[in-house]
Formats: structure tokens, sequence, C-alpha cells
């Protein structure tokens, strides 16, 4: 099983986000990530894994395993952080795709309600 050190080292390189992004998304000490990546502390607490692994969309499982969010709970968790702007975009965006594959008829709908 891979360290958390390791996940955030991966989902770093991935998204191509920065620890300064990710310790002011989450509200984790840009310090104390920092130290996680060079190495000078090997783990930290779990309230701030969670904290880390939920900018990401992920729960910590998630995370650590290296799974994707393509899970349905996951793909819920991504909509629900979100604007409702950005939300009712990419429903609308969905929809329209399924139409053009034709499973259904486009019905565009403002979600952000």
């Amino acid at each position: 099983m891979r360290t958390f050190r390791e996940a955030l080292l991966d989902r770093l390189a991935e998204t191509g986000t920065s620890l300064r992004q990710v310790a002011e998304g989450s509200g984790v000490s840009y310090e104390q990530l920092k130290k996680l990546k060079q190495i000078e502390t090997r783990s930290t607490n779990v309230e701030d894994a969670m904290k880390v692994a939920d900018y990401f969309g992920l729960t910590l499982d998630e995370f650590v395993l290296g799974q994707r969010a393509s899970s349905p709970s996951g793909i819920v968790r991504l909509l629900a952080s979100l604007s409702p702007e950005a939300r009712n975009f990419l429903v609308n965006a969905a929809k329209a795709q399924l139409a053009a594959e034709g499973d259904k008829p486009e019905q565009p709908q403002d979600t952000s309600k």
C-alpha cells in the first residue's frame, strides 16, 4: 500500500497542482505539506489528510489507493464542489452528449436552483 506522501506526490504530478494551491484550497498548512513533500516528516494527521483528499474530490481511501473519482459518489462530490453555474453547464453538456449519441433528446435545464 502506498503512503499518503506518495499519493500526494502522484496527485500533484497528475494534476499539475502546486503545494500552495493545495494548502490554500484545503486549509492545510503550506509548511506542513512542504515538509511532507521534502520528507522532513513522513506522515500527517488524519484530519489534514482528509482535507487534502477532499480538495481533490476524493475520499481518503480513494486518494491513497490511487482511484479516480469515477464512482457515482466521487462524481457527485466533484459536482457538489462546483458553483451552480459550472454545475449547470456540465449537466447540460452531458445531456447534449447523450443526445448526440442518440440515447435521449437533449433537454437542457437550469440545475442551479
